[in-house]
């Protein structure tokens, strides 16, 4: 009998403990209505709830159904978070230009079910995650964190971590709640940048594996911003070292996260450094445009950079910017640097087959990103141009629009910044005889002679001409060959054509064929030079 009723007793205190522990983190349904306050910089950004507009910032107490909602400022950023009855729930936001980041905070509040008076719970989370958090000069922990137990009223929440600002909240405290707190931390880069000094840093790098750069491209770097600073340029005559110490769980996001803020709070054109380095020796494109004049960027804090510098940026989680991959790291930097970097470009437009008649002409746009740490230019240094690979002469050539039989045109921008688009026309003008065709195009450099680093763009197209004959103009001792009006050399010249071109065949009389020339026009070519295919 005493052993029934103390399974009993066990019983029922492990179905309370059980029905506690549900009451304090279980909301059930909530009934009723709540406020929210949202205030974002740059301010009258528009404001979705739960995919309904509301308004654009800042609101102030807006009322709003109790529970699970969605909130969405702006084009990208979104936040869920809980809003209690009769209490009122925030969310202030600092967003970068792109939306792909944010600082700020939220905070949130949900009704806990107790079965006896249990105080208040504080729920903190960072981003990014292991800051310290203080209530007033009391450590509570590093987040995320849960603090049971918390006295009603208003209290300092306080967010710190090395390498961010402090983040400072208000919080009204309530029993019986939930108090959700959420900060993101807003980068503070420059506070504790310091120059290095590097001795020993290897002067043979032959033996060294050849340096690889993530471009601003690869790592999602924005565009890059002109409105305050314009592009000044002075060629680089040595490297500048910085080094800072942040643990940081990737540095790609780091390195974005650094691009945005430096445009949005410092208004810089982007990352104030020409490359950065991490622990590993991982080189990546900071800024992106080579030779930019740094010098002229003024000072934020301690950082200033000497004019015709390339200033380097070392991130390193220990502070220790002298380990063998980062000296070598270094000195690959500075055999790569001895030279222009060459141009480099990947295709974003979507390209489909084309299909065209006989002597039709049509207009591809081809657009490109610039991948590169050159400025393209459409009229002066680091001209690029869309040609033919290999320089070869194109059946497609367009005598009215391109440039030459293998040099199809020049980009519509007047100036092209890294990461930027540029748009070429490839105007088409299909030979007279059925073919298909693959053409392969790629972007070419007019100042440094020579192609991009990037694949060749196959141009797909299927011509339905007049006649499936065609023949190739072989080499000539003058390098052309006259075509005449009629089957013989007494006959007037109208034109002249040149070896390589192909053309559609409809006769051939005593050593003379006619062609259909490029305007649809017919033409004899005496027979020694032509090769019929």
């Amino acid at each position: 009998m005493r052993r029934i009723l103390l399974v009993t007793i066990l019983g029922a205190i492990g179905i309370g403990l059980i029905l506690f522990l549900l009451s304090i983190f279980w909301t059930g349904s909530v009934s009723g209505v709540g406020k929210l306050s949202v205030t974002s910089y740059p301010p009258s950004l528009q404001v979705y709830i739960d995919d309904e507009y509301i308004g654009e910032t800042p609101l102030d107490n807006f009322t709003v159904k109790a529970g699970d909602i969605e909130v969405k400022i702006g084009d990208k950023w979104r936040e869920k978070l809980f809003v209690a009855p009769d209490l009122e729930s925030v969310i202030n936001r600092r967003l970068s230009p792109s939306g792909k980041s944010s600082t700020g905070y939220s905070i949130s509040y949900e009704a806990i079910k107790t079965l006896f008076n249990q105080g208040a719970h504080l729920v903190l989370t960072s981003t990014p995650t292991g800051a310290k958090v203080f209530k007033g000069d009391k450590e509570l922990g590093t987040t995320p964190l849960v603090v049971s137990d918390i006295q009603s009223g208003k209290t300092d929440i306080l967010f710190v971590k090395d390498g961010y600002e402090p983040l400072k909240l208000e919080v009204k405290i309530k029993d019986d709640t939930i108090v959700r707190v959420s900060g993101s931390l807003e980068l503070d880069p420059f506070a504790n940048l310091r120059t290095v000094a590097l001795d020993g840093v290897k002067e043979d790098v032959d033996k060294l594996p050849t340096l690889q750069v993530a471009s601003r491209f690869s790592w999602g770097g924005g565009v890059i911003n002109t409105k305050r600073y314009k592009l000044a340029f002075n060629s680089w005559d040595k490297i500048e070292l910085w080094g800072t110490q942040v643990d940081v769980e990737s540095i790609t996001d780091y390195i974005n996260e650094l691009d945005q803020l430096s445009q949005s709070k410092y208004e810089y054109p982007g990352i104030p450094f020409a490359y950065v380095i991490d622990d590993f020796g991982n080189v990546y494109s900071g800024l992106g445009i080579f030779d930019y004049d740094y010098g002229k960027l003024e000072p934020t804090g301690n950082l200033r950079f000497s004019v015709g510098t390339a200033p380097v940026l070392i991130v390193s989680k220990d502070g220790d910017f002298k380990k063998p991959s980062i000296k070598d790291a270094v000195a690959k930097l500075h055999k790569y640097l001895e030279q222009e970097p060459p141009i480099s470009g990947k295709l974003v437009s979507e390209i489909d087959s084309v299909e065209v008649s006989g002597g039709e002409s049509k207009t591809i746009e081809l657009a490109f990103q610039n991948t590169s740490s050159l400025v393209w230019r459409k009229k002066s240094f680091y001209k690029v141009q869309l040609r033919i690979a290999n320089n070869k002469k194109s059946p497609l050539y367009d005598p009215d629009s391109w440039i030459s039989p293998s040099v199809i045109s020049t980009m519509k921008e007047d100036e092209v910044l890294p990461g930027q688009i540029a748009t070429f026309d490839m105007s088409i003008k299909a030979p007279f005889y059925s073919s298909k065709f693959s053409e392969r195009v790629s972007l070419y450099s007019l100042t440094q002679e020579e192609f991009a680093i990037s694949e060749p763009v196959v141009i797909k197209v299927t011509v339905k001409g007049e006649t499936d004959k065609v023949l190739k103009i072989k080499d000539t001792p003058t390098g052309f060959l006259n075509v005449r009006s009629g089957p013989g050399l007494n006959y007037e010249l109208l034109i002249t054509v040149f070896p390589g071109e192909t053309y559609a065949w409809t006769r051939y009389e005593n050593g003379w064929y006619q062609i259909i020339m490029r305007d649809g026009t017919k033409g004899w070519v005496i027979d020694d030079y032509v090769t019929p295919l």
